[in-house]
C-alpha cells in the first residue's frame, strides 16, 4: 500500500468546495484561531496562519467522521485533502515542518472524545515535496474536470480555457511516465485521460478545442 493515495485527489475538487463555502456554526471553538489561541498564538506559526482559513480548516475537521478501521483511514479522501491543503498554506509561509502538529491540533479541538480515530492515518504520514509535487498536478487537472464537467459551478477560467489547459498540463505530465509509467502517479493519470476522452460533445462545449483525444497529437487538433 503506497503512503499517500494518488486515487482520493479525485475528490479534492468537491471538497475544495466544501472547505471554502461552508458556513460558521455555533458552537464550535473558534477561539483557538484567535492571535492569541492555540492554533493563530502558536510561536512558529504566528501571524502565518490567518484567523480566517485556521476558522475554514477548524470546520472542516469538525464535520470528519471518526475512522475505526486503518484500512478505511487510508481511503478518506476528505482526510488526505485537509491534510494537502494545510500542508499547501504552510508551505507558502514557510512553515510546512508544523503540518503535522496543526493538523493533530484541529482534532483534538473539534472531537476531544474520538480525536484519535479521526484522520489517525495522515497524522504520521509526512509529505514529501516529491509527493506534494505530484498530488498538485493531479488536483489541477482535475479542477479542470471539475469545471468542466458541472456547469453550475462558477469559474474564473472559460470552460474552453479549462479544456486546453487540462490537455496541456497532461501532455507534461505524461513525459514523467515516459520511464515508470506503473506508479502510482501514472496510474491515475491514465484514468484522469480516460476521463477526459470519454467528455460527451466536448466541441459543443468549446469551438476551439486544442486536442480532442489524449494523448495530443497535431493531427487531432480541431481546426475551425
Amino acid at each position: 500500500m503506497d503512503t499517500f493515495n494518488y486515487e482520493l485527489v479525485k475528490d479534492f475538487p468537491m471538497y475544495n468546495e466544501k472547505l471554502e463555502n461552508n458556513h460558521l456554526i455555533p458552537g464550535l471553538e473558534y477561539k483557538y484561531c484567535s492571535p492569541d489561541g492555540g492554533i493563530g498564538g502558536y510561536n512558529d506559526i504566528k501571524g502565518k496562519f490567518s484567523e480566517d482559513k485556521c476558522k475554514k480548516a477548524l470546520l472542516f475537521a469538525s464535520k470528519i467522521e471518526p475512522d475505526y478501521h486503518s484500512d478505511y483511514a487510508y481511503w478518506k479522501a476528505d482526510c488526505f485533502y485537509l491534510y494537502y491543503w494545510l500542508y499547501k498554506e504552510f508551505k507558502s509561509n514557510g512553515i510546512s515542518q508544523h503540518t503535522q502538529s496543526i493538523y493533530r491540533k484541529l482534532f483534538n479541538i473539534v472531537s476531544i472524545k474520538d480525536s484519535k480515530n479521526i484522520c489517525n492515518y495522515y497524522k504520521s504520514k509526512p509529505i514529501s515535496e516529491n509527493v506534494f509535487k505530484d498530488v498538485s498536478n493531479l488536483y489541477e487537472m482535475y479542477n479542470n474536470l471539475y469545471y468542466i464537467n458541472n456547469s453550475n459551478i462558477s469559474y474564473v477560467k472559460s470552460k474552453c480555457d479549462c479544456i486546453n489547459e487540462f490537455s496541456a498540463k497532461y501532455e507534461i505530465n505524461l513525459m514523467k511516465c515516459e520511464s515508470n509509467n506503473n506508479s502510482p502517479f501514472c496510474t491515475v493519470l491514465e484514468d484522469i485521460k480516460d476521463e477526459y476522452n470519454n467528455i460527451q460533445n466536448l466541441t459543443d462545449i468549446c469551438n476551439n478545442v486544442e486536442c480532442k483525444k489524449l494523448p495530443c497529437r497535431k493531427n487531432d487538433s480541431i481546426q475551425l
